[in-house]
């Protein structure tokens, strides 16, 4: 009896073990189902349904046990990621900001480079780009990005889509000379022969850091656009009386594998000239100041203090307190004839360099032989004009005063650099010899 309850127990559990097995089956094939269609919305780029279905997954009280757990983790991410990307699109598309857009996207993309939702995002980059125009997807945020997008694909067609990007960056970092000649040196470096190569050229010349980073153009592909950027910049340094700067410009036209010889020869002259003209109008007024301050204190560094009463005689200014007592204190006396006569020293110095300059460019307009005097020139065009610089008020005002022309000059000198004077010109340059 006994044999037989127990045969009938083990029966009784073996059917229960059965239909519990075939429970967890049934429930173990419903999650692979659900599972198997989660990874295929991800896959799809429906990003919204596999999580929903993974997010139902992850409530399984059997779910530690499936394959699935590690993969949902890892698809759920990516989708989130996906869904804060479109979202951020949907929103800089409404702002009008079509790069910001793009930006949303390839931020996904450098996230998760091997994901299939990579071809999802880069569709929706394309479809901007076909809505809206290459150059149109140019902006503050897209431009930072360029290399960051490039390395991800971001851009459909590269080709022909990439040197319209660069040509929109240029167009907008206008206040930004810095970034706006690094587009400009990667659109002409990369596309030379891109329509756009010359639009990006104009724009440039009005570029104020030009000259400073011409440098920036030395390569093959940007040769006669580099030769067009010494002959701007050396005009510009001319008309700053900067003389000395303005010559090494010459000398990189000279020295250029492609130089544009009429006009630099035209340019040499004309620098010849200014300098001889500048130089005679400097030596005239530092030789009347000189003279001046001579009578002031004597040849043989005797100062008639008496004669001042209280003011200098040649800039007109009232005598501090402590120049005034120097009549009472002899040591302070023997001071100031030092310091007084340091001026004159250094006005006949200047006269002196300026002298030597005149003489040279003299030289120069007389046998054209600029390559030997060259070195002389610069020498005496540096220090003549490094010192008219620094001079104080005083000094300029006694200068202006002995010889007017002296005030155009002064205004040169201190005057900032202006590129923009030079651009119709420049443009006309470029379009001669540089033209596609």
């Amino acid at each position: 009896m006994n044999l037989l309850k127990g045969k009938k127990f083990l029966l009784i559990s073996g059917c229960i073990s059965s239909l519990g097995l075939i429970a967890m089956g049934i429930f173990w094939w419903m999650n692979e189902s659900k599972f198997n269609q989660a990874i295929a919305d991800y896959t799809e780029g429906n990003c919204e349904s596999s999580i929903g279905s993974i997010n139902k997954l992850s409530e399984s009280p059997l779910n530690s046990v499936f394959r699935y757990t590690a993969r949902s983790a890892q698809v759920r991410s990516e989708c989130y990621r996906f869904i804060t990307a479109k979202d951020e699109e949907t929103k800089a598309v409404k702002e009008g900001d079509f790069g910001k857009a793009m930006v949303a996207q390839n931020s996904f993309v450098t996230t998760f480079p091997e994901s299939p939702l990579k071809k999802y995002s880069l569709s929706r980059v394309k479809a901007h780009f076909a809505a809206k125009g290459s150059s149109n997807m140019s902006s503050l945020t897209s431009c930072p990005e360029t290399e960051s997008m490039r390395r991800n694909d971001i851009f459909p067609n590269p080709a022909a889509n990439v040197p319209k990007f660069l040509w929109g960056c240029v167009k907008i970092y206008t206040d930004k000379p810095e970034t706006q000649l690094n587009f400009g040196v990667k659109l002409l470096g990369e596309f030379p022969k891109n329509e756009l190569a010359f639009n990006s050229k104009t724009i440039l010349l009005k570029n104020s850091l030009l000259c400073e980073q011409s440098q920036k153009f030395q390569g093959e592909q940007t040769v006669v656009f580099l030769s067009v950027i010494h002959l701007v910049c050396s005009r510009v340094y001319l008309n700053n009386a900067n003389f000395a700067r303005s010559m090494e410009y010459l000398d990189g036209i000279n020295s250029s594998p492609y130089p544009i010889k009429k006009e630099a020869d035209a340019l040499q002259e004309e620098w010849i000239k200014d300098f001889t003209a500048t130089s005679k109008t400097l030596s005239s007024a530092y030789s009347e100041v000189n003279d001046a301050t001579m009578r002031c204190f004597g040849a043989n560094a005797f100062i008639p203090w008496d004669a001042f009463r209280g003011v200098d005689c040649v800039s007109g200014r009232e005598l501090e307190a402590w120049e005034r007592v120097i009549q009472i204190v002899p040591a302070t006396k023997l001071l100031a004839i030092a310091r007084k006569f340091d001026r004159v020293r250094k006005i006949v110095g200047v006269v002196t360099t300026i002298s030597n300059g005149i003489l040279i460019s003299k030289g120069l307009a007389s046998i054209y032989d600029f390559e030997r005097s060259k070195q002389l020139i610069k020498s005496n065009a540096v220090e003549m004009f490094d010192m008219l610089r620094e001079e104080d008020a005083d000094t300029r005002a006694a200068l202006i005063r002995y010889s007017p022309g002296m005030q155009t000059i002064l205004e040169r000198v201190h005057s900032e650099l202006n590129i923009e004077k030079t651009f119709p010109w420049a443009v006309s340059l470029l379009k001669k010899y540089d033209s596609p």
